[in-house]
């Protein structure tokens, strides 16, 4: 057993870096907490996680926490390090764009949402008209990009033939 005890202590940490930053997974009582080291210091910034989450690291401050329930269910969460602030958790995040931090996932409603992340604002419902009937709203879409800072474009299956058609959708101007 005491052979085993290094792999086991090895399974249950894992640790994103980023220039003196990290993000760290903890298994305390049978649940998972994720720490964020910036600074010197650590803090817990998401706590009782019935299972281990992934880490992804998307730039020099952000990083991406995902907690898998099972494909394709998950909540996702994002971290700024530099300002130890923590966003979410997304269910069934579909895209996000790095450059401007917009993000589109499932709101609990099952309409699909939009958000620009750290910015304070709402998110936002997009109603895409006479989308198909599919059982998640993300398997009717086909494609998302996002030409300029302030627009959405999302291809998806309309009507019962499901005739793929686009739209373009805009972030609401900050107050």
């Amino acid at each position: 057993m005491k052979a085993f005890l290094p792999y086991v202590l090895f399974l249950s940490v894992s640790v994103a870096l980023v220039a003196g930053q990290s993000v760290t997974i903890k298994k305390e009582n049978k649940q998972y907490s994720v720490y964020l080291t910036a600074k010197g210091k650590t803090s817990a910034i998401i706590q009782g996680l019935p299972k281990e989450p992934s880490i992804s690291e998307i730039n020099d401050k952000l990083f991406r926490i995902t907690l898998s329930l099972g494909s394709p269910d998950s909540y996702t969460y994002f971290v700024d390090s530099s300002g130890g602030l923590v966003e979410g958790p997304f269910f069934l995040f579909q895209k996000l764009d790095e450059k401007n931090l917009g993000i589109l996932y499932v709101g609990s409603d099952g309409k699909l949402m939009g958000k620009l992340l750290f910015k304070g604002l709402d998110p936002v419902l997009f109603d895409l008209p006479d989308i198909s009937p599919v059982a998640v709203v993300t398997n009717a879409i086909t494609n998302i990009d996002f030409p300029s800072d302030t627009s959405i474009r999302i291809t998806y299956y309309s009507g019962s033939q499901y005739t793929e058609k686009q739209i373009a959708v805009r972030w609401p101007r900050p107050k």
